[in-house]
């Protein structure tokens, strides 16, 4: 209740912004591996597979 009282909204701040999200999904497209895109953005390959899962058509 204390932040919302002066307009905050609680909880983390989002590690990297929409358009960095843009980026790395557009990095990945290309064929980039997720290993070099989570370097790239500091972020973790199990955070990248969760965002960006692989798709799963037999």
């Amino acid at each position: 209740a204390a932040a919302r009282a002066p307009g905050r909204g609680g909880g983390r701040r989002p590690k990297l912004t929409p358009e960095q999200w843009e980026q790395a999904g557009r990095l990945l497209a290309a064929g980039e591996t997720r290993h070099r895109v989570g370097l790239l953005f500091d972020v973790s390959i199990s955070t990248l597979y969760k965002k960006f899962p692989v798709n799963q058509s037999r």
